[in-house]
């Protein structure tokens, strides 16, 4: 099966924008009481972040339920979605630290371990894989 990787770096993207957003407008705590509007809906900003949480859950299990009646349902969890998790938990683990972050070089190793030996050993790897008759 194939991933649709335009879709997950817009997801992911969303997903950033709105955060840098929030940390940008210094809306914190404090301010869940204020509301605001959009597409004529006036909300809490505590509601707005309750569903900017919980909407990804609720996508994940639509997700979940159409891949199911696609029969595609997935025994297990591949390495690809792994990383993704994992490389998500850590960067959230980002949010408030500061600039610099405690663990930004850390962080940076990793990102240069992606591209410096993940990538080039899949590739060397993949080479090596015996030619189909």
């Amino acid at each position: 099966m194939q991933t649709d990787w335009a879709l997950v770096r817009e997801m992911m993207m969303g997903a950033i924008d709105g955060c840098e957003r929030l940390e940008a407008l210094g809306l914190g705590e404090e301010d869940r009481h204020l509301t605001g509007e959009a597409n004529g809906f006036r909300a809490s900003v505590f509601d707005a972040l309750t569903s900017a949480w919980t909407y990804p859950e609720s996508v994940r299990y639509r997700l979940i339920a159409e891949r199911n009646a696609a029969g595609v349902d997935r025994p297990y969890l591949p390495e690809s979605a792994r990383i993704l998790r994992n490389v998500a938990e850590a960067c959230a683990e980002l949010v408030g630290a500061g600039e610099p972050a405690p663990g930004a070089a850390a962080a940076r190793e990793m990102v240069r371990w992606y591209s410096g030996h993940l990538t080039p050993l899949l590739e060397d790897a993949a080479r090596s894989r015996p030619v189909p008759a």
